[in-house]
């Protein structure tokens, strides 16, 4: 309460979100420089990762590579993982508001395979105050996908207050996931300990391409220094999950190995071809 309080004017060149006047990708003052200009000086500092661009003209200095987490840390697999021999684990981290300062409702869908890697395959991202809205996205993601082993959500005011409609909605549509309530007895960056911890071991895999991806790695590279972290808080929460659980056995694998080609049966276990004439290699 004794603390100096500030209030943060930033108008970034070009938005990078919603705002009163402006959408993403809009300049600041087109009549002075249009996008097409600040695109030409934009490349010219580098781009992207250009530490230049963005303390200059996005009013945003964060170091190239990131601090806590950093770009060597980021893995992109090349295929999708087999979720019917997975676990699956979902955390929520929730936010109420629609303006563009408020934080975002985030829920993030974890595969971990049994050779105990965790694949990242969802992430649900909303700004409303609507909790019957969030009830509902809450259930569809959970439905959306097979062996969600339980869902974890952040203890607090706002879970409480969502508490009830999601209850109210799993009886009317008759849907019974498994909730755990996550207490937040530590800050963010304790929590997310673990998750750096997995990411340095490069146990932590991302897909090429989803509509998510660069806002995770915008969150991931300026934590926990940037506007928002609420992608960052989903997955913290949902590696806490992961700590007291194991992965699926090989013999699950070994299991569900009847329902597939003999390629897939390969590919789940990690056997590729190589060598020539066709010879195998695990």
């Amino acid at each position: 309460p004794y603390a100096d309080q500030f209030e943060i004017v930033k108008y970034p060149a070009i938005a990078v979100e919603e705002e009163e006047f402006r959408m993403p990708g809009d300049p600041l003052h087109p009549e002075r420089y249009s996008l097409e200009q600040l695109l030409k000086i934009k490349a010219q500092l580098g781009g992207d990762k250009g530490r230049f661009w963005n303390a200059l003209y996005q009013q945003n200095p964060i170091p190239d590579e990131g601090a806590f987490f950093t770009t060597d840390m980021i893995v992109h697999r090349t295929e999708p993982p087999e979720l019917p021999v997975c676990y699956l684990y979902q955390a929520w981290d929730f936010a109420i508001g629609e303006k563009r300062h408020n934080d975002w409702t985030v829920g993030v869908t974890l595969a971990v395979d049994y050779n105990d890697m965790t694949h990242v395959v969802d992430v649900q991202r909303v700004r409303t105050a609507d909790m019957l809205k969030i009830a509902d996205l809450l259930i569809d993601t959970w439905l959306a996908y097979p062996n969600v082993q339980v869902v974890g959500v952040e203890d607090g005011q706002i879970w409480r207050g969502i508490e009830h409609h999601v209850k109210k909605r799993l009886a009317e549509r008759q849907v019974y996931p498994v909730i755990q309530t996550l207490k937040p007895l530590t800050d963010k960056t304790v929590r997310a300990r673990p998750l750096q911890g997995r990411m340095q071991q490069r146990k932590v895999t991302l897909p090429n391409q989803a509509p998510w991806i660069p806002e995770l790695k915008k969150e991931l590279l300026r934590f926990p220094g940037g506007m928002h972290d609420d992608i960052v808080d989903a997955l913290s929460w949902c590696i806490t999950l992961l700590l007291d659980r194991s992965p699926p056995k090989r013999e699950r694998v070994l299991t569900n190995m009847r329902k597939t080609t003999l390629k897939d049966r390969l590919k789940l276990l990690g056997v590729t071809s190589g060598g020539r004439g066709g010879a195998m290699a695990a």
